[in-house]
């Protein structure tokens, strides 16, 4: 991961940045996005990735009324709409991450 293209300076976020981002959700942020964070900062990966605050609301406030699109089970469509979304990509993709009982709980 160190050798991203990178314009400008990293701006590192703090671990207690990064706490307060973690506590406003209800499960734990994963542990290597964490570690990215760290390193690297919120911002934009090569013009193409833009790492964003994450957004628990994103999905739910874009998609929620389109869900009959995909073929989802009530379990999948559960887990996407609570799902929480930290970058976006400049064709209009979105990452997020969901959580995963047995790496995101709340310690």
């Amino acid at each position: 991961m160190k050798n991203l293209y990178i314009i400008g300076e990293p701006k590192p976020l703090s671990k207690p940045e990064i706490e307060e981002m973690d506590n406003q959700i209800s499960f734990s942020l994963p542990v290597d996005y964490k570690a990215f964070l760290m390193l690297y900062g919120l911002g934009s990966i090569n013009e193409l990735v833009m790492m964003q605050r994450p957004d628990k609301d994103f999905i739910k406030s874009n998609f929620s009324d389109y869900m009959d699109f995909w073929t989802l089970t009530e379990k999948e469509e559960q887990l996407i709409l609570n799902s929480l979304t930290i970058a976006a990509t400049i064709d209009g993709d979105i990452i997020t991450v969901k959580c995963n009982k047995l790496l995101c709980r709340k310690v």
